[in-house]
């Protein structure tokens, strides 16, 4: 089997390198691994990588994928993850996967997510003693940001990653960069091993807070 350079962050091959961040408008424009969530929580994962000639064509790439998500959903008993489009030009592979839920994105690729309002993140034993910076970089506190825990709402993700929500970033923690009003850049990323994958894990996860 030809050696495959990307990886469906954690279930598909292990992670060797994921690409440098930047600022984009639209998920299906992306020109780097992205995750995106729209108002209804529903998650959408772009991933960018560079290919060399010993790598997946496309065609095997979509076939490998397809088997993927049909093993995870036969096992997992729904069918709430979509492969929307696969494709291969001037040695970049791009694939775009959707997910019904943060539930569906945590579960496939086995890395934490959530989404839903700063309150519902308590109840789910989020913890917001963190360091917290506004989207000018000036530090907060916790207790400031969770007066409004019914209104505001968050993605919480432990990838480097691009990330794009649907509202305007208000608050982040310490390891997330503000890079535009609904995006923001996750940093870091220690290789770790889930489920018999290598895969680039924050050392904390990222919290990404914004006014819908």
């Amino acid at each position: 089997m030809k050696r495959c350079r990307w990886t469906l962050l954690g279930t598909l091959l292990s992670v060797l390198l994921l690409l440098s961040l930047g600022g984009c408008q639209k998920a299906q424009d992306v020109e780097t691994t992205t995750v995106s969530a729209d108002k209804k929580g529903k998650i959408e994962q772009m991933i960018v990588e560079p290919l060399g000639s010993d790598d997946y064509t496309a065609e095997e790439l979509e076939a490998y994928i397809s088997d993927s998500l049909a093993a995870y959903t036969e096992e997992a008993g729904s069918e709430n993850i979509k492969l929307e489009s696969c494709e291969m030009k001037e040695g970049t592979v791009k694939i775009r996967i959707s997910y019904e839920s943060w539930s569906d994105y945590m579960g496939f690729n086995q890395v934490a997510c959530f989404f839903g309002t700063l309150e519902e993140a308590q109840e789910a034993g989020y913890s917001f003693d963190r360091n917290f910076l506004d989207n000018s970089g000036k530090a907060a506190a916790g207790a400031t940001i969770l007066a409004h825990g019914q209104e505001w709402k968050i993605l919480i993700l432990e990838e480097p990653v691009q990330v794009m929500v649907p509202g305007t970033v208000l608050y982040t923690t310490d390891n997330v960069s503000v890079t535009g009003t609904r995006t923001a850049s996750i940093g870091g990323g220690t290789p770790e091993s889930i489920a018999g994958q290598f895969v680039a894990t924050t050392d904390e996860a990222a919290y990404i807070i914004f006014k819908p």
